[in-house]
């Protein structure tokens, strides 16, 4: 028998409750309670539709709001059938499951109907503004799904706080501090310097650019982040580096490439070839070549980073009178479709761009 509500109550459903601002809905058989909203009318309707498939579906809603994995259980439908249809690239959909992996651990044996928007927020908390945003659109696109499933009726995550991303705190590469860091790089080094100033390429990109890419004057190059399948149309500038890179005596495979003083086992997996270079060590030959010419970040600010020649680049094009769209075209921001999803079916609809920075 259901207890006797206070008068100013008596118009909410079965199993319906006020909490402050917020309508909660306590699942009869486990306690659970699920956060409604502050809407009085819609915690109603939602609670009313609870109520009605507690009735017609007892053993399925005991089966998901009663057992222990009910948060886990909807996180593996979650990944087998919502990630799918997002096409991410493989490195955002590991990380992604890294994610799904530390919400299983940290709320096991919790219904992600007991999860209200106090406990996502105090959760939320612990974590750092890039973080926090991160696992907000996670929790937000869980939510989304668990709502298509009928499980929930609001959406917890976007009722918490909303952070925009940190403002830009890296210092930007100037053309002089190009300039001062590649007077004293090793010849392996320029021509990655040039190579990312020219193409406006991602270090991810630019160290699996192969010779065999380039035919008929056009670097062929699929971006791993974006899926973007380039041709790029290659100036005087860009001809003269890959033949620099060619005939540096390496025996090579790869645009950029390097003979090393010791085959380091760590790197064996993630190459090709044993002259290629990965992304990491562009990073850390830019960081120690940065020092020694004594390139200063602005105070406050963190000094830039490889990445940053890709910026200066795109600036100097502006500078040189190129419009938006032809940077655009280059840097390969017109096409968002992921690289897996042209392998997959053989079909590469190749965007065309030009080099045109001469420097």
């Amino acid at each position: 028998m259901m207890p006797r509500r206070a008068r100013k109550n008596r118009d909410l459903e079965a199993n319906l409750y006020q909490n402050g601002e917020y309508y909660q809905y306590k699942h009869p058989i486990t306690g659970n309670r699920i956060s409604l909203g502050k809407d009085r009318k819609q915690a109603n309707a939602a609670a009313r539709i609870a109520n009605i498939r507690l009735q017609k579906e007892p053993d399925r809603v005991a089966k998901i709001l009663g057992t222990n994995d009910g948060l886990s259980a909807l996180i593996d439908r979650f990944e087998s059938e919502y990630l799918p249809e997002k096409e991410y690239a493989k490195s955002s959909l590991r990380e992604i499951k890294i994610k799904l992996n530390l919400y299983k651990n940290e709320f096991a044996g919790t219904s992600i109907h007991a999860i209200d928007v106090k406990t996502l927020a105090d959760w939320l908390y612990q974590f750092t503004r890039a973080s926090y945003i991160k696992h907000r659109l996670l929790w937000i696109d869980l939510f989304k799904y668990a709502m298509s499933q009928g499980l929930v009726t609001f959406n917890v995550a976007e009722a918490t706080l909303y952070k925009r991303p940190a403002k830009r705190k890296r210092d930007r590469l100037t053309e002089g501090d190009y300039k001062s860091i590649y007077a004293i790089a090793p010849e392996w080094f320029q021509i990655a310097m040039q190579a990312a100033l020219y193409t406006l390429q991602r270090r991810g990109d630019l160290v699996r650019i192969k010779f065999t890419d380039y035919k008929d004057g056009t670097l062929a190059v699929i971006q791993s982040k974006t899926g973007t399948a380039l041709k790029i149309k290659a100036n005087i500038e860009l001809h003269k580096l890959i033949r620099r890179s060619i005939r540096t005596g390496v025996i090579a495979k790869h645009l950029v490439h390097r003979n090393p003083t010791r085959k380091r086992r760590e790197y064996l997996n993630q190459k090709e070839h044993w002259a290629q270079v990965t992304p990491e060590m562009l990073s850390r030959e830019f960081a120690r070549l940065r020092e020694l010419a004594g390139v200063k970040p602005t105070a406050g600010k963190a000094p830039p980073t490889f990445h940053e020649i890709r910026s200066l680049g795109g600036r100097l094009l502006e500078e040189q009178g190129y419009s938006t769209e032809f940077i655009q075209a280059l840097m390969g921001h017109a096409d968002k479709s992921m690289t897996e999803h042209y392998l997959e079916d053989g079909s590469i609809n190749w965007q065309m761009a030009e080099v045109g920075l001469k420097l």
